[in-house]
């Protein structure tokens, strides 16, 4: 069987009678909106458009969720929102005069939704070679978010600004960048993050150090225990 939802998701597959019985169907979609591709509470972090997705859904006949859906997906012209790590951008880098950040080439990862939320893995972005973003990042059905990123930052810009020679946090030098590594936390209503803290924005006061995320299935232990022993 076959059927198409709308103009621009279509999924393909053998549907399953018998209650209880697993099913695997394929999705493809082209021209979807970030926000509604990413789901309620992820969603509220992304404007763009998915350009194409296509992976898998897992379904068992006679729940009311689906088990697991996961996609590889390729976009454009993505824009994140409310994410603290951006107007700290704009305050290390005043002369550029950012009004929003829009990543608009070489954007790729993989979405994977599952009953307890919904996790990017893989995600790779980039802004005219000014600033490459890389990482892990999951939103739980509740809009716990957590998750390990890496920034790239243009050593171009860094040198314009000469008052950025004390940063500790921006003297990881990699071939024409600076590497930043930082967490996401908080909630998709209310993100948070420590890009401020490892920059050397803001001092850094002694306490607990979050565990670093450096493989994509570790982010589905960030979720409260409830959530994550569901997987």
């Amino acid at each position: 069987d076959e059927s198409t939802l709308g103009a621009s998701m279509k999924l393909s597959g053998a549907i399953p009678l018998q209650e209880g019985k697993e099913t695997q169907l394929t999705l493809t979609t082209n021209s979807f909106p970030a926000k509604s591709f990413f789901g309620l509470q992820m969603g509220q972090l992304f404007e763009g458009e998915v350009r194409h997705a296509e992976g898998s859904v897992t379904y068992t006949m006679g729940e009311d969720h689906l088990d697991e859906f996961v996609a590889e997906f390729t976009g454009d012209y993505f824009e994140l929102k409310s994410l603290p790590f951006l107007n700290d951008l704009k305050e290390l880098f005043p002369k550029e005069g950012y009004d929003d950040i829009v990543f608009g080439t070489n954007i790729k990862g993989v979405m994977r939704a599952r009953p307890g939320g919904v996790a990017l893995e893989s995600l790779e972005m980039n802004h005219k070679d000014l600033f490459r973003l890389k990482g892990n990042m999951i939103v739980s059905e509740s809009g716990q978010l957590g998750g390990r990123m890496t920034l790239w930052i243009n050593r171009g810009l860094i040198i314009s600004e000469p008052r950025l020679k004390n940063f500790p946090g921006l003297n990881k030098i990699e071939p024409g960048y600076s590497r930043v590594d930082f967490e996401l936390k908080g909630t998709a209503n209310a993100p948070q993050d420590t890009f401020r803290i490892v920059t050397g924005l803001q001092a850094s006061l002694p306490g607990v150090i979050e565990p670093k995320v450096d493989e994509a299935q570790d982010l589905w232990k960030l979720l409260t225990p409830n959530l994550s022993d569901e997987e």
